[in-house]
């Protein structure tokens, strides 16, 4: 059961990152909150600390979005261009 609120929390931010790209399907958006909020359901409904949980596995989701920027950024633009980055 973790490995599947695992899983849904990758999902999301997957789908986020597919949706925020520069050339992204927009749409995106709206299907990638319903795996967060699906995962926030079955934290809160099984588990406890549900705080912490929803935090770090939300934390996971936008941390692989930043991970998905960063390698568009590295392979669209190796010369210097700036997605989403200041350095």
């Amino acid at each position: 059961m973790k490995k599947r609120i695992f899983l849904l929390a990758l999902l999301s931010g997957n789908l986020l990152a597919g949706a925020w790209v520069t050339y992204g399907f927009t749409a995106l958006i709206f299907i990638a909150l319903v795996p967060l909020l699906l995962m926030e359901l079955r934290v809160r409904t099984r588990y406890q600390h549900t705080k912490r949980k929803v935090f770090a596995l939300s934390y996971l989701a936008f941390f692989g979005v930043e991970c998905a920027y960063y390698l568009v950024d590295m392979v669209f633009y190796p010369n210097g261009g700036c997605l989403c980055y200041f350095g």
